[in-house]
């Protein structure tokens, strides 16, 4: 599920914000595979603007929150080890700000 908003607050500024909801696609069973790309976030929230500094150039900002969600599960290990491998937690979470300027030509 994914919202968004955006409201025009004047002929040159726009503000945005939205939120997104997934359910985990890495499940318990997969955490080894997914050691390098422990994607396991669920929730994002996403703010920003874009603001006109002239007739033919724009600013824009964003910034993105993924907060922190987790997986645990057997490692794959343990059958080499005679189930000694134990537990593996993969987990993630992100920030991000971007800036971008575009240009008319």
């Amino acid at each position: 599920m994914k919202i968004g908003f955006e409201y025009k607050a004047s002929s040159a500024t726009t503000y945005r914000a939205g939120y997104g909801k997934t359910d985990n696609p890495i499940q318990s069973r997969d955490v080894t595979f997914n050691i390098l790309a422990p994607g396991v976030v669920e929730d994002h929230f996403t703010l920003g603007f874009t603001h006109a500094l002239d007739k033919d150039s724009e600013l824009t900002m964003s910034y993105m929150h993924a907060s922190e969600n987790s997986v645990s599960g057997n490692s794959l290990f343990s059958g080499l080890t005679g189930g000694n491998g134990g537990q593996e937690t993969i987990k993630m979470s992100q920030k991000s700000l971007g800036i971008g300027w575009g240009k008319k030509w």
